[in-house]
Protein backbone atom coordinates (compact mmCIF):
# COMPACT_ATOMS: atom_id res chain seq x y z
CA UNK A 1 0.00 0.00 0.00
CA UNK A 2 2.63 2.56 0.76
CA UNK A 3 4.37 2.07 -2.64
CA UNK A 4 0.70 2.85 -4.19
CA UNK A 5 1.72 6.71 -3.83
CA UNK A 6 4.61 6.35 -6.40
CA UNK A 7 4.25 4.99 -10.24
CA UNK A 8 4.52 1.37 -10.05
CA UNK A 9 7.55 -0.75 -12.13
CA UNK A 10 6.34 -1.45 -15.20
CA UNK A 11 3.22 -0.21 -14.23
CA UNK A 12 2.62 -3.53 -12.35
CA UNK A 13 2.26 -4.64 -8.21
CA UNK A 14 5.27 -6.17 -6.99
CA UNK A 15 5.44 -8.83 -3.88
CA UNK A 16 9.26 -9.15 -2.26
CA UNK A 17 10.06 -11.12 -5.34
CA UNK A 18 9.95 -8.36 -7.72
CA UNK A 19 7.30 -10.69 -9.47
CA UNK A 20 3.69 -9.84 -10.31
CA UNK A 21 2.49 -12.67 -11.75
CA UNK A 22 3.62 -14.70 -8.60
CA UNK A 23 2.65 -12.48 -6.60
CA UNK A 24 -1.26 -12.87 -8.53
CA UNK A 25 -0.59 -16.33 -8.03
CA UNK A 26 -0.67 -16.10 -4.19
CA UNK A 27 -3.42 -13.52 -3.80
CA UNK A 28 -5.58 -15.64 -5.78
CA UNK A 29 -5.95 -18.18 -3.75
CA UNK A 30 -6.79 -16.00 -0.75
CA UNK A 31 -9.80 -14.66 -2.50
CA UNK A 32 -12.16 -17.73 -1.46
CA UNK A 33 -11.29 -17.04 2.30
CA UNK A 34 -12.31 -13.32 2.28
CA UNK A 35 -15.23 -14.64 0.33
CA UNK A 36 -16.14 -16.97 3.00
CA UNK A 37 -15.09 -14.18 6.02
CA UNK A 38 -17.60 -11.65 4.03
CA UNK A 39 -20.51 -13.99 4.39
CA UNK A 40 -19.84 -14.64 7.87
CA UNK A 41 -22.79 -14.41 10.19
CA UNK A 42 -20.70 -12.06 12.46
CA UNK A 43 -20.52 -8.30 11.78
CA UNK A 44 -17.14 -8.13 12.51
CA UNK A 45 -16.33 -10.96 10.39
CA UNK A 46 -18.20 -9.50 7.49
CA UNK A 47 -16.14 -6.28 7.36
CA UNK A 48 -13.28 -8.11 7.99
CA UNK A 49 -14.28 -10.15 4.67
CA UNK A 50 -15.14 -7.36 2.41
CA UNK A 51 -12.07 -5.18 3.50
CA UNK A 52 -10.00 -7.96 2.80
CA UNK A 53 -12.12 -9.28 -0.61
CA UNK A 54 -11.50 -5.70 -1.84
CA UNK A 55 -7.71 -5.48 -1.46
CA UNK A 56 -7.27 -9.13 -2.85
CA UNK A 57 -9.34 -8.25 -5.81
CA UNK A 58 -7.29 -4.59 -6.05
CA UNK A 59 -3.83 -6.56 -5.67
CA UNK A 60 -5.09 -8.74 -8.46
CA UNK A 61 -5.99 -6.85 -10.69
CA UNK A 62 -2.87 -4.30 -10.51
CA UNK A 63 -0.66 -7.27 -11.51
CA UNK A 64 -2.24 -7.17 -14.65
CA UNK A 65 -1.59 -10.60 -14.92
CA UNK A 66 -4.61 -12.78 -16.94
CA UNK A 67 -3.31 -15.73 -15.86
CA UNK A 68 -3.90 -14.37 -12.14
CA UNK A 69 -7.25 -12.96 -13.37
CA UNK A 70 -8.55 -16.10 -14.28
CA UNK A 71 -7.33 -18.26 -11.88
CA UNK A 72 -9.54 -15.52 -9.30
CA UNK A 73 -12.49 -15.63 -11.28
CA UNK A 74 -12.55 -19.36 -11.15
CA UNK A 75 -11.92 -18.89 -7.72
CA UNK A 76 -14.76 -17.05 -6.78
CA UNK A 77 -16.76 -18.77 -8.95
CA UNK A 78 -15.89 -22.23 -7.36
CA UNK A 79 -16.41 -21.08 -4.26
CA UNK A 80 -20.57 -19.40 -4.71
CA UNK A 81 -21.23 -22.81 -6.85
CA UNK A 82 -19.79 -25.09 -4.28
CA UNK A 83 -20.91 -23.34 -1.08
CA UNK A 84 -24.45 -23.73 -1.52
CA UNK A 85 -25.63 -27.04 -0.09
CA UNK A 86 -28.68 -27.35 -2.49
CA UNK A 87 -27.50 -29.84 -5.54
CA UNK A 88 -28.56 -29.10 -8.87
CA UNK A 89 -31.77 -29.46 -10.43
CA UNK A 90 -33.86 -29.10 -7.20
CA UNK A 91 -36.43 -26.19 -6.99
CA UNK A 92 -33.78 -23.78 -5.67
CA UNK A 93 -31.36 -24.56 -8.62
CA UNK A 94 -32.87 -20.95 -10.59
CA UNK A 95 -31.72 -19.21 -7.55
CA UNK A 96 -28.17 -20.35 -8.13
CA UNK A 97 -28.13 -19.75 -11.47
CA UNK A 98 -29.45 -16.62 -10.59
CA UNK A 99 -26.39 -15.88 -8.53
CA UNK A 100 -24.12 -17.73 -10.96
CA UNK A 101 -25.32 -14.84 -13.77
CA UNK A 102 -24.61 -12.19 -11.64
CA UNK A 103 -21.37 -13.17 -11.01
CA UNK A 104 -20.43 -14.17 -14.02
CA UNK A 105 -21.58 -10.70 -15.33
CA UNK A 106 -19.56 -9.06 -12.89
CA UNK A 107 -16.66 -10.88 -13.74
CA UNK A 108 -17.12 -10.03 -17.01
CA UNK A 109 -17.81 -6.43 -16.72
CA UNK A 110 -14.57 -7.07 -14.78
CA UNK A 111 -12.59 -8.24 -17.37
CA UNK A 112 -13.92 -5.65 -20.19
CA UNK A 113 -12.45 -2.43 -17.86
CA UNK A 114 -9.20 -4.77 -17.44
CA UNK A 115 -8.47 -5.19 -21.17
CA UNK A 116 -9.51 -1.49 -21.68
CA UNK A 117 -6.91 -0.27 -19.14
CA UNK A 118 -4.24 -3.08 -20.93
CA UNK A 119 -4.42 -0.93 -24.24
CA UNK A 120 -1.80 1.13 -23.55
CA UNK A 121 0.38 -2.48 -23.19
CA UNK A 122 -1.23 -4.58 -25.96
CA UNK A 123 1.65 -5.24 -27.98
CA UNK A 124 3.57 -6.64 -25.04
CA UNK A 125 0.29 -8.69 -24.64
CA UNK A 126 0.92 -10.53 -28.07
CA UNK A 127 4.52 -10.79 -27.62
CA UNK A 128 3.98 -12.42 -24.24
CA UNK A 129 1.36 -14.79 -25.71
CA UNK A 130 3.75 -15.52 -28.93
CA UNK A 131 6.47 -16.24 -26.24
CA UNK A 132 4.01 -18.61 -23.89
CA UNK A 133 2.93 -20.37 -27.55
CA UNK A 134 6.26 -21.09 -28.36
CA UNK A 135 7.15 -22.45 -25.03
CA UNK A 136 4.89 -24.95 -25.35
CA UNK A 137 5.36 -26.32 -28.57
CA UNK A 138 9.29 -26.85 -27.41
CA UNK A 139 8.48 -28.45 -24.70
CA UNK A 140 6.14 -30.97 -26.54
CA UNK A 141 8.96 -31.47 -29.07
CA UNK A 142 11.61 -31.99 -25.64
CA UNK A 143 9.08 -34.23 -24.16
CA UNK A 144 9.70 -36.49 -27.38
CA UNK A 145 12.72 -36.88 -26.97
CA UNK A 146 12.29 -38.35 -23.72
CA UNK A 147 9.13 -39.20 -23.01
CA UNK A 148 8.73 -42.01 -20.42
CA UNK A 149 11.08 -40.40 -17.57
CA UNK A 150 11.98 -36.95 -19.17
CA UNK A 151 14.49 -34.83 -18.90
CA UNK A 152 15.13 -34.75 -15.28
CA UNK A 153 13.22 -32.93 -12.67
CA UNK A 154 13.50 -28.86 -13.01
CA UNK A 155 15.65 -29.25 -16.50
CA UNK A 156 13.50 -27.52 -18.79
CA UNK A 157 16.16 -25.64 -19.89
CA UNK A 158 18.57 -28.02 -20.78
CA UNK A 159 15.65 -29.86 -22.62
CA UNK A 160 14.71 -27.27 -24.70
CA UNK A 161 18.03 -26.61 -26.07
CA UNK A 162 18.40 -28.84 -28.51
CA UNK A 163 14.69 -28.30 -30.27
CA UNK A 164 14.83 -24.76 -30.23
CA UNK A 165 13.84 -23.70 -33.75
CA UNK A 166 14.01 -20.39 -35.64
CA UNK A 167 10.41 -19.02 -34.49
CA UNK A 168 11.52 -19.66 -30.82
CA UNK A 169 14.53 -17.65 -30.96
CA UNK A 170 12.90 -14.78 -32.47
CA UNK A 171 9.97 -15.13 -30.02
CA UNK A 172 11.73 -15.19 -26.79
CA UNK A 173 15.52 -14.36 -28.09
CA UNK A 174 18.92 -16.16 -27.63
CA UNK A 175 19.34 -14.93 -24.19
CA UNK A 176 16.10 -15.67 -22.30
CA UNK A 177 16.65 -18.30 -20.07
CA UNK A 178 13.11 -20.94 -19.86
CA UNK A 179 12.90 -22.73 -16.70
CA UNK A 180 9.19 -22.96 -16.41
CA UNK A 181 6.82 -24.11 -20.08
CA UNK A 182 4.34 -21.54 -18.70
CA UNK A 183 1.80 -24.99 -18.18
CA UNK A 184 2.02 -27.08 -15.51
CA UNK A 185 1.27 -30.37 -17.45
CA UNK A 186 3.45 -29.71 -20.16
CA UNK A 187 6.41 -28.93 -17.17
CA UNK A 188 5.64 -32.34 -16.13
CA UNK A 189 5.54 -34.15 -19.52
CA UNK A 190 8.69 -32.20 -20.44
CA UNK A 191 11.04 -33.30 -17.12
CA UNK A 192 9.21 -36.02 -15.56
CA UNK A 193 8.27 -37.24 -18.88
CA UNK A 194 4.68 -39.62 -18.83
CA UNK A 195 5.44 -41.56 -15.58
CA UNK A 196 5.81 -38.46 -13.79
CA UNK A 197 2.49 -36.96 -15.34
CA UNK A 198 0.38 -40.11 -14.48
CA UNK A 199 1.79 -39.19 -10.85
CA UNK A 200 0.54 -35.59 -10.51
CA UNK A 201 -2.56 -36.37 -12.87
CA UNK A 202 -3.18 -38.85 -9.83
CA UNK A 203 -2.66 -36.32 -7.00
CA UNK A 204 -4.93 -33.98 -8.65
CA UNK A 205 -7.29 -36.86 -8.71
CA UNK A 206 -6.88 -37.64 -5.35
CA UNK A 207 -7.53 -34.17 -4.41
CA UNK A 208 -10.64 -33.85 -6.16
CA UNK A 209 -11.57 -36.96 -4.60
CA UNK A 210 -11.09 -35.13 -1.26
CA UNK A 211 -12.98 -32.41 -1.80
CA UNK A 212 -15.97 -33.67 -3.12
CA UNK A 213 -15.89 -36.19 -0.09
CA UNK A 214 -15.58 -32.82 2.14
CA UNK A 215 -18.48 -31.22 0.20
CA UNK A 216 -20.88 -34.08 -0.06
CA UNK A 217 -20.29 -35.12 3.90
CA UNK A 218 -21.84 -31.50 4.39
CA UNK A 219 -24.11 -32.20 1.67
CA UNK A 220 -28.32 -30.52 2.69
CA UNK A 221 -26.15 -28.22 5.38
CA UNK A 222 -25.18 -24.62 5.24
CA UNK A 223 -23.08 -24.61 7.81
CA UNK A 224 -19.82 -23.24 8.42
CA UNK A 225 -17.99 -27.02 7.56
CA UNK A 226 -18.90 -26.81 4.06
CA UNK A 227 -18.35 -23.46 3.56
CA UNK A 228 -14.66 -24.02 4.75
CA UNK A 229 -14.53 -26.90 2.34
CA UNK A 230 -15.83 -25.08 -0.79
CA UNK A 231 -12.90 -21.88 0.23
CA UNK A 232 -10.37 -24.47 0.67
CA UNK A 233 -11.22 -26.13 -2.82
CA UNK A 234 -11.84 -22.96 -4.86
CA UNK A 235 -8.89 -21.47 -3.60
CA UNK A 236 -6.90 -24.77 -5.40
CA UNK A 237 -9.32 -24.72 -8.54
CA UNK A 238 -8.16 -21.01 -8.85
CA UNK A 239 -4.56 -22.18 -8.60
CA UNK A 240 -4.97 -25.30 -11.10
CA UNK A 241 -6.68 -22.75 -13.54
CA UNK A 242 -3.56 -19.88 -12.88
CA UNK A 243 -1.01 -22.82 -13.71
CA UNK A 244 -2.33 -23.28 -17.03
CA UNK A 245 -0.92 -20.45 -18.21
CA UNK A 246 2.19 -19.49 -15.97
CA UNK A 247 4.23 -20.72 -13.11
CA UNK A 248 2.94 -21.04 -9.33
CA UNK A 249 5.79 -19.77 -7.17
CA UNK A 250 6.51 -21.58 -3.93
CA UNK A 251 4.14 -19.53 -1.75
CA UNK A 252 1.40 -20.80 -3.52
CA UNK A 253 2.47 -24.62 -3.66
CA UNK A 254 3.04 -24.37 0.52
CA UNK A 255 -0.88 -22.57 0.93
CA UNK A 256 -2.06 -25.24 -1.72
CA UNK A 257 -0.31 -28.37 0.34
CA UNK A 258 -1.93 -26.47 3.35
CA UNK A 259 -5.50 -26.25 1.98
CA UNK A 260 -4.71 -29.85 0.88
CA UNK A 261 -4.50 -31.18 3.92
CA UNK A 262 -7.45 -29.33 5.57
CA UNK A 263 -9.69 -30.75 2.65
CA UNK A 264 -8.59 -34.16 4.23
CA UNK A 265 -11.07 -36.58 5.99
CA UNK A 266 -11.24 -35.04 9.54
CA UNK A 267 -9.70 -31.91 9.04
CA UNK A 268 -12.33 -29.48 8.56
CA UNK A 269 -13.44 -28.94 12.17
CA UNK A 270 -16.53 -31.07 12.86
CA UNK A 271 -18.40 -28.41 14.67
CA UNK A 272 -17.91 -26.42 18.14
CA UNK A 273 -16.00 -29.31 20.17
CA UNK A 274 -12.78 -28.08 18.12
CA UNK A 275 -13.69 -24.11 16.96
CA UNK A 276 -12.86 -23.22 19.98
CA UNK A 277 -8.70 -24.31 19.67
CA UNK A 278 -8.80 -23.48 16.02
CA UNK A 279 -9.67 -20.07 16.72
CA UNK A 280 -6.36 -20.18 19.57
CA UNK A 281 -4.27 -21.50 17.07
CA UNK A 282 -5.22 -19.17 14.32
CA UNK A 283 -4.21 -15.80 16.94
CA UNK A 284 -0.98 -17.84 17.62
CA UNK A 285 -0.64 -17.55 13.89
CA UNK A 286 -1.31 -13.84 13.67
CA UNK A 287 1.79 -12.96 16.10
CA UNK A 288 4.27 -14.16 13.59
CA UNK A 289 2.31 -13.17 10.80
CA UNK A 290 2.35 -9.69 12.67
CA UNK A 291 5.99 -9.76 12.44
CA UNK A 292 6.63 -10.40 9.05
CA UNK A 293 4.52 -7.35 8.08
CA UNK A 294 6.21 -5.12 9.78
CA UNK A 295 9.81 -6.47 9.18
CA UNK A 296 8.96 -6.26 5.34
CA UNK A 297 8.36 -2.72 5.90
CA UNK A 298 12.00 -2.09 6.39
CA UNK A 299 12.16 -3.72 3.26
CA UNK A 300 10.22 -0.97 1.67
CA UNK A 301 11.81 1.50 3.57
CA UNK A 302 15.63 0.05 2.11
CA UNK A 303 13.94 0.47 -1.54
CA UNK A 304 12.27 3.99 -1.24
CA UNK A 305 16.12 5.10 0.57
CA UNK A 306 17.96 3.50 -2.47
Amino acid sequence: LPGLAHPLPEGRITALNGNPVWLGAVLLMTLPGALHFARSPRPGERRFGLAAGTLIALGVFLTYSRAAWLGAAAAGLAYLVLRSPTPVGTGAAPARLSRLAAAAAGLALAGGLGWAALSAQRRGLVTSDSARVQLWSASLRAAARAPLLGAGPDSLEGALGPVKNDAFLASLGLSTMAAHAHNDLLQALATVGLLGLGAYLWLQWALLRAARDALVGHAGTAGPERAEAAALAAALAGLFVQMKLNAAPLPSLALAAVFSGLLLPGSVSPGGRTAGADRRVARLLCVPLAAAVLLSLQLYRADAAF
